[in-house]
């Protein structure tokens, strides 16, 4: 098969020559002993190596424009050679922690903010926009699903606009304002789907953390409150008028709305983490409707153990969950700097050598 043709049968249910595979991403230390490895030029190349089934593309920024850089205070000066605090077209700032590989929310527009008059979304139609959607589907499509990345659609990018506290506040005591931020978010990403569809995406990446290890960060009610109606609203505009997947991310355990995911049109389910999820009860309970995603823990497996616990639990994962399909094998976030390159690796081959 195809890797398209691979995904598909899977996202239909039905059994493929071997588990597609995926990967949200690998930090930049790992990259060159990978490459070496699988003697790629660079990461777009080594992720198809690696036996990855689906194309992932995001928007570009507008033409021109560049990341701000604003000073911080004089403990983060270190940090200059990885970059300081950038701001993104919305306003929000981030800035590195660390060693430069992760990153922290510094500044939110909306965090004092009594009303929306000044919330301005970027503009979707801008020259060279969607240069590289266009470039990944005439390049990737015959051979791959395309997949447009629309994560940290709601729930996350409230917060990043608003600030953590305010917005869980606004939920509870200012639920005029949450409800005005939402739905011009709503309408933002509304249009963006829309672009991404003329453009031929296959999947539609969509998502929000409202789960954490212990529980979900918010309560059901809240979510159905607030986020499911408009989820819903999204993904009717996502399938209107041709056959487009939706996948939705989550970390964390969000038991309590699956079903309620699966009601209001989600396809695929990302990424299962099995930290505080059991893959094998969710394939059990909607395995027939859902199509599991991830699964391959990243707290766990890849960082912590042996070669041997990655192929054993490869294997596992395909058995239990993969062999009718329904499954698309991947790691459950981003693979750390922590994981042993051959862990990786182990990964990968285990699952491309398994013949179901």
């Amino acid at each position: 098969m195809t890797p398209r043709e691979r995904v598909l049968t899977v996202l239909e249910h039905e059994k493929p020559d071997r588990v597609p595979l995926d990967c949200l991403d690998i930090m930049p230390r790992l990259l060159p002993e990978l490459k070496k490895y699988y003697n790629a030029k660079n990461k777009q190349e080594l992720m198809l190596k690696m036996g990855i089934d689906i194309v992932t593309v995001a928007m570009d920024p507008p033409k021109g424009f560049k990341r701000i850089n604003f000073p911080e205070p004089k403990e983060y000066w270190w940090l200059d050679s990885f970059g300081v605090t950038q701001m993104d077209e919305w306003g929000i700032k981030v800035k590195p922690t660390g060693e430069g590989e992760y990153w922290v929310f510094s500044y939110h527009p909306l965090q004092k903010a009594e009303n929306l008059e000044e919330l301005k979304p970027p503009n979707l139609d801008l020259p060279d926009r969607w240069n590289h959607v266009k470039l990944a589907v005439e390049r990737y499509s015959k051979d791959y699903l395309v997949a447009g990345m629309m994560e940290a659609t709601l729930f996350e990018h409230a917060q990043q606009l608003r600030g953590y506290k305010e917005f869980f506040k606004d939920l509870y005591v200012n639920k005029k304002f949450a409800s005005e931020l939402l739905d011009k978010l709503l309408e933002y990403k509304i249009k963006m789907a829309r672009k991404f569809k003329e453009f031929g995406v296959d999947i539609i990446r969509l998502g929000d953390d409202i789960g954490m290890q212990t529980g979900m960060i918010i309560s059901p009610a809240i979510w159905r409150e607030f986020f499911k109606p408009r989820m819903k609203e999204l993904i009717d505009e996502i399938k209107k008028g041709r056959n487009i997947y939706v996948y939705y991310h989550s970390d964390g355990y969000i038991e309590p709305v699956i079903p309620e995911l699966i009601e209001i049109g989600v396809d695929i389910l990302n990424p299962i983490q099995p930290d505080c999820m059991d893959p094998v009860k969710i394939k059990k309970l909607y395995g027939d409707v859902l199509t599991l995603h991830g699964t391959i823990s990243v707290q766990e497996t890849l960082p912590f153990g042996t070669t041997e616990n990655v192929r054993n639990t490869v294997i596992e994962r395909i058995e239990k969950l993969g062999k009718d399909g329904g499954l698309i094998l991947a790691p459950s976030h981003v693979i750390g700097s922590e994981v042993p390159v051959n862990n990786v690796i182990t990964l990968y081959e285990t699952a491309k050598a398994y013949k179901i």
